[in-house]
């Protein structure tokens, strides 16, 4: 009923959910349980068929700390692997894609009031959105979950770290400081 819908939308708790295993990937922080698109924007599935959905620990890292997000407003149409949320960083802008289809729900706009919240905490406090669905079944198995996508982000480090290599000189990246190595010679290959 519309009580029912009226409460639910303007009394709603906003509570901090934690993953509960963090895996260390060369020094990348993966929660276990989350989805991973290939452009790493991470997908949590909360109720019924709305999704949490924020940058990855990786992408956090490479781009720095962001001065802005912008995030579609509410009510916005979202289409899997298409252009969805701009993060800044000084005069350099990036698109991230959507990692599923459907109708913008909710926007974190503490993150978009201050946008290096979501390198602090991406995986808890630094949600960007929150988006229903239209087939959640059919978005998540273009996604990546454990296994899967602790391969893809080694993966992804290791070409990072083949290019850092051959642009600065840097010595081979060892198994578990990727993450400072990276952002030490990040700036110099461009």
């Amino acid at each position: 009923c519309e009580f029912d819908r009226y409460f639910s939308e303007h009394h709603q708790v906003h509570a901090v959910v934690r993953p509960l295993d963090v895996l260390n990937v060369k020094g990348f922080r993966m929660p276990q349980g989350y989805y991973f698109h290939m452009g790493h924007a991470w997908v949590r599935v909360e109720q019924q068929a709305e999704v949490c959905i924020g940058l990855d620990d990786f992408a956090l890292n490479i781009f720095g700390p962001l001065d802005q997000i912008e995030a579609p407003l509410i009510g916005s149409q979202l289409h899997q692997g298409q252009a969805a949320i701009s993060i800044c960083r000084d005069s350099h802008r990036a698109m991230v894609f959507s990692p599923v289809s459907g109708v913008v729900s909710t926007v974190n706009l503490s993150v978009k009031e201050n946008a290096a919240m979501a390198g602090e905490d991406p995986y808890a406090r630094g949600w960007i959105l929150k988006v229903r669905t239209d087939d959640l079944r059919r978005d998540l198995k273009k996604l990546l979950i454990g296994n899967e996508a602790i391969k893809q982000l080694e993966d992804d480090i290791e070409r990072l770290s083949r290019e850092i290599e051959m642009t600065t000189g840097a010595a081979a990246i060892a198994e578990n400081d990727a993450r400072e190595v990276i952002a030490r010679h990040l700036s110099g290959i461009g």
